[in-house]
């Protein structure tokens, strides 16, 4: 797991310089499709995460990063709403996302939706990103971390 944050850290720092952001939350990809068909296997094969963090004058911003391809989707996030269960044990939140491609330097807008589901010690999620061009990516995964910002 050490291996995985120095790796990320990495990648994040690519962005501007890590000693102006604080990590805040990181969810490991176990499941993944887009517009449908299952790339699991080419996501976790490439370690892939999505990160939340905030820039020194507290911009939040979301990543999806693929370690081992070394490659991101970044950019800042604007929060739009969150919803509790009834038991409160999942937390849904509602972004705009306005991000870049370091691969290709695309640019996008994209509704996210990340759903927390609180189990024991454990916390399971679902990012569902809706990108304005149509394109769905859900990734299903877990964290040990739960977002307080």
């Amino acid at each position: 797991m050490t291996k995985y944050l120095k790796i990320l850290l990495l990648c994040i720092s690519s962005i501007k310089g890590l000693s102006q952001q604080k990590l805040l939350s990181k969810y490991i990809v176990t499941h993944a499709t887009i517009n449908g068909y299952d790339v699991t296997d080419y996501a976790v094969s490439n370690s892939a995460m999505t990160v939340f963090y905030k820039e020194a004058d507290s911009t939040l911003f979301m990543a999806n990063v693929y370690v081992v391809k070394n490659t991101q989707s970044y950019g800042k996030l604007a929060f739009v709403s969150k919803n509790f269960s009834k038991t409160r044990d999942t937390i849904t939140t509602n972004y705009k996302w306005a991000f870049v491609n370091d691969y290709d330097n695309k640019k996008g807008c994209a509704k996210v939706s990340l759903v927390e589901i609180i189990k024991k010690k454990q916390v399971k999620s679902i990012i569902s990103i809706l990108q304005s061009n149509g394109n769905i990516t859900i990734y299903n995964g877990i964290s040990k971390s739960i977002l307080k910002y």
